[in-house]
C-alpha cells in the first residue's frame, strides 16, 4: 500500500530510521546526506527531490544542533564571520542553480555514484593525514576561497559537505575537532537553506515526506549533540564508509 509520495510504510519506517541516524550523525561528525540521500534514491525518490529533502530535514536538525551548542558555550565569537556566511550563502544559490540543470540533464544519476564512493573513502582517512598543514598561515584570499567552493558543492550535491568542511575549518583556523563540528554548523545552516529556498521555488521538495524525515533528523540531532564519547564517532565514520559504499556499488551495477 502506498503513503506517502508512492513510497511504502515500510519504505517510510526504514527512511525514518535513517533520517534518526543522520541526525545523529550530522550533530557529532557530519555525513549524514551520505547515509539518507542514497537511502532515499534506493526507495524511488529521484536524485533532486532525495538531495531538496535532505536540505530541508538536515536545516530543521541543524537547528536543535546549534542550540545545544551555543547553550554549552562551544562557539567562539572570532569564528562567526559574516563576509565568510555571505560567501557560502552567495555560492550555495549557484549551486543550487547548477543541480537544477544537472538534473534535467539527467546527469545526478551518472554522478553520484562516484560522489559517494569519493566521500566515503575520505571519511575514512586518518585525520594525521590534513592536521599537518594545521600550522601554516592561511591568507583570507584563501580561505575565502575554499568557504566559496564549500558552499557551491553544499549547495549544489551537498553529499558529505559537513566532513569536508570540518576539515576545512581544522585546517585553515588551527580549530579542535569539536570546535570545527560547532563552528561548521551556522554555515551548513546557511547553504543548506539558502540552496533550499531556490529548489523549493523550483518545486522539487517533496514536503509531506520531509517534514517526516525532519522529525527523526531533529531527534537524532538532539540526541547526536549530546554525544561526546569516541567510540560513538568511531562507529559513525565506518557506517557512512561501508553504507553509501554498498548503495554506490549498486547503483553502478544497475545503471
Amino acid at each position: 500500500m502506498v503513503y506517502i509520495e508512492g513510497l511504502t510504510v515500510e519504505q517510510l519506517i526504514s527512511l525514518s530510521a535513517v533520517s534518526f541516524f543522520a541526525g545523529v550523525l550530522n550533530a557529532i561528525s557530519g555525513g549524514g546526506g551520505m547515509i539518507l540521500i542514497p537511502s532515499m534514491m534506493v526507495c524511488g525518490v529521484p536524485p533532486i527531490n532525495a538531495i531538496t529533502v535532505n536540505k530541508f530535514q538536515n536545516a530543521l536538525g541543524s537547528l536543535a544542533a546549534i542550540r545545544h551548542y551555543f547553550q554549552h558555550g562551544l562557539f567562539e565569537k572570532k569564528g562567526r564571520n559574516r563576509a565568510t556566511l555571505f560567501l557560502v550563502s552567495f555560492f550555495s544559490l549557484i549551486g543550487a542553480v547548477s543541480l537544477d540543470f544537472a538534473s534535467s540533464k539527467a546527469l545526478l544519476s551518472v554522478v553520484i555514484p562516484y560522489i559517494l564512493i569519493f566521500v566515503s573513502v575520505y571519511s575514512v582517512m586518518p585525520q594525521t593525514w590534513f592536521e599537518k598543514y594545521t600550522k601554516r598561515t592561511v591568507s583570507t584570499f584563501k580561505k575565502n576561497a575554499v568557504w566559496s567552493f564549500m558552499g557551491a558543492y553544499g549547495g549544489a550535491v551537498s553529499i558529505g559537505t559537513g566532513p569536508l568542511m570540518i576539515a576545512a575549518h581544522r585546517i585553515l583556523n588551527v580549530s579542535s575537532v569539536r570546535s570545527a563540528i560547532a563552528e561548521t554548523k551556522p554555515m551548513m545552516l546557511v547553504i543548506n537553506t539558502t540552496s533550499l529556498l531556490l529548489l523549493v521555488l523550483f518545486g522539487h521538495l517533496w514536503w509531506k515526506l520531509g517534514l517526516l524525515l525532519a522529525f527523526g533528523n531533529m531527534l537524532g540531532a538532539w540526541l547526536g549533540a549530546r554525544i561526546t564519547t569516541g567510540r560513538y564517532l568511531i562507529i559513525a565514520k565506518w557506517v557512512v564508509f561501508i553504507l553509501p559504499l554498498v548503495i554506490a556499488v549498486r547503483m553502478l551495477l544497475e545503471g
